[in-house]
């Protein structure tokens, strides 16, 4: 089985669940195992029952595709999919759900970046706020805060605990800190 597509633990969290933000991220760590198994090609209907492979074999590795793409996007994705037999049908269920255009992406993560508030660690929480600001750059880069601004968030995005570190920051000069040297 160690060469069988379900034996990727799922459960291990070392594969995403898909979620209604992080669409592009699953589907591109969804591909690349797919794409790994030779099985991304059913998925997109590229190999379908009439190209030259016999009709169990399709059936079988389609099954595959099928079982992957249902356990990976996660029980509560899984009403959407009751009945889909197909990959192809399955992948495109779940594009019908979750994709969403380029713009409404954009908005997302600008929310995301803007009401950003820190959890766990200071650099755990840093390196997020980061990731968002390079994904916003790469959806549309004239969006992409600056880091600057990213200090900013960073800084109000810290717990009450920190205010004293946040004064400390402001009378030091804030302006002449950089973000790496303010974590």
């Amino acid at each position: 089985m160690s060469d069988d597509v379900l034996s990727i633990d799922l459960k291990s969290r070392k594969f995403p669940v898909l979620t209604s933000s992080n669409f592009t991220e699953w589907l591109d760590l969804a591909q690349t195992v797919l794409i790994s198994r030779g099985l991304w090609e059913y998925a997109t209907g590229e190999i379908t029952k009439d190209n030259k492979e016999d009709t169990k074999s399709f059936r079988r590795k389609d099954a595959k595709a099928v079982a992957f793409l249902k356990l990976a996007a996660g029980r509560e994705q899984r009403a959407h999919l009751l009945g889909l037999t197909s990959s192809k049908d399955v992948l495109q269920k779940l594009k019908s759900v979750h994709q969403v255009s380029h713009l409404e992406r954009v908005q997302s993560l600008l929310l995301e970046f803007y009401t950003f508030k820190v959890q766990n660690t200071i650099d755990i929480s840093a390196s997020r706020l980061t990731q968002l600001q390079l994904q916003i750059a790469a959806a549309d880069c004239t969006e992409r805060p600056s880091n600057s601004i990213k200090k900013t968030v960073l800084l109000y995005g810290l717990p009450e605990e920190y205010q004293s570190t946040v004064f400390a920051l402001k009378a030091a000069g804030f302006a002449r800190i950089t973000f790496d040297n303010m974590v």
